[in-house]
């Protein structure tokens, strides 16, 4: 593509994105292919009050994820961090793998670090939920009630049991994802020590860094996964997991990318426990649009799919949400009004740099306070709808408009576009 940051069509942002002295110090994985690993079904499963739903939602969720294109589905089988493996989350990981969906399942385990007495009955129960990939996290000190910091070293034992883990998950014939809890705690020459003695001796997949706190801003965290990658004794995927405790997680996923991250791990409307995880549609949109990589994602199924969530978890996002939320690409300003209604899409752009068909959404007028600065947009839409009016029945619409508007108590404050043809009809039809 000549011209990156203009799509005809679908997008048009600014060129300065792709400048060579900004992009100076990224360093894409290969072939700029990130693959998106969702941690939906996860977070709803560790929210505080959750909601109880029964597998078969979860299994629709899991359905849509894969239709999505998601790479992963990454789920818990367990309630609450370093709590053991439940028979609910056992249930769901099972019921989905039943589905056989192209995308893979992963679940989530620990190495016995925390329960060390039962690790090999909890690695088996994984496996034998059909999951393609376990994701193994060598567990912080602080899991254990002792204080964790860059200082922070593993027993020996711990870090043995830990490669007998891996072992023990290989030798069944599945995969192994491998990484350090809250990494965003760790000496990073320590953490880098440590992989290479995961993928020395083990056949694991990717490598993880977990940032559960959301502290590691986004060009700490691009350093970091530069620092990572170019420790490595072999090319390792590495995969990151970063909640959004400082608002962050997704620039902060983003970032990682342009330091070499190949999987993200994500979630749909940035749902999840704390202050919540990084978003699909926010980091997809921004790793496609603003850096031209490739995530595997059917862009057109990203609102519909943030809808679906919504009625599952009954958590609503904000209605201006990035590119999904609900009126998002909602106009009411009266010269916005007036360029949509002729069809004037590329005037449009200047207040939305997307098509929103991209994302499955679509352009909706609204009338508001800012729609009746003057009576050219209604004389518009008057026009549009072949109505013959009078100055005098103008000056009538705008009023009961007016009125209908003082009305409103709560958002949204504006009149739908049926609701003003409605009273455009009426008001001329009494004459």
């Amino acid at each position: 593509m000549s011209k990156p940051w203009l799509n005809p069509g679908k997008w048009h942002v600014s060129p300065v994105n792709f400048d060579k002295e900004v992009k100076a110090d990224f360093e894409y994985p290969p072939n700029k292919r990130v693959f998106v690993d969702d941690s939906t079904i996860r977070n709803i499963l560790n929210l505080p009050g959750r909601p109880i739903l029964p597998t078969e939602d979860f299994v629709d969720l899991a359905r849509n994820l894969d239709a999505l294109g998601v790479e992963g589905i990454a789920l818990n089988g367990h309630f609450g961090q370093f709590s053991p493996l439940t028979e609910k989350g056992l249930q769901i990981a099972k019921a989905i793998a039943k589905e056989g969906l192209k995308s893979k399942l992963i679940l989530e385990a620990y190495s016995g670090v925390v329960h060390p007495t039962k690790w090999k009955e909890e690695l088996d129960q994984a496996v034998n939920t059909g999951a393609e990939v376990v994701e193994l996290y060598l567990c912080p000190p602080v899991a254990l009630g002792r204080g964790a910091d860059e200082h922070t070293r593993y027993s020996e034992a711990d870090v043995n049991r830990f490669h007998e883990a891996i072992q023990y998950v290989e030798d069944r014939g599945v995969l192994v994802s491998a990484g350090i809890q809250d990494t965003q705690w760790v000496d990073l020459y320590y953490v880098v020590e440590l992989l290479n003695e995961f993928i020395g001796q083990h056949k694991v997949s990717r490598i993880l860094f977990a940032d559960s706190n959301g502290c590691v801003g986004p060009e700490a965290m691009r350093y970091a996964m530069k620092k990572i990658r170019s420790g490595l004794q072999k090319e390792t995927p590495i995969s990151v997991h970063i909640h959004n405790d400082y608002g962050l997680a997704s620039a902060s996923t983003i970032a990682a990318v342009t330091g070499g991250a190949t999987y993200i791990d994500v979630s749909i409307n940035g749902i999840g426990d704390k202050s919540g995880h990084a978003s699909l549609g926010e980091a997809v949109m921004a790793l496609e649009v603003l850096h031209g990589v490739n995530t595997g994602i059917r862009l057109e199924k990203l609102s519909a799919m943030c809808r679906l969530v919504e009625e599952k978890s009954g958590i609503l996002s904000e209605p201006y949400k990035f590119m999904t939320g609900k009126d998002a690409f909602a106009f009411e300003d009266e010269e916005h009004v007036i360029h949509i209604m002729e069809n004037d899409i590329q005037t449009s752009y200047l207040v939305r740099s997307i098509d929103p068909e991209v994302v499955g959404q679509k352009r909706k007028v609204v009338w508001g306070v800012t729609t009746l600065g003057s009576d050219e947009a209604l004389k518009k839409k008057l026009s549009m709808m072949g109505l013959k009016y009078t100055a005098n029945d103008v000056e009538r619409i705008i009023e009961i408009m007016r009125q209908r508007l003082d009305k409103l108590k709560k958002y949204p404050f504006w009149l739908t576009d049926s609701q003003v043809e409605e009273i455009c009809k009426d008001t001329i039809r009494s004459g």
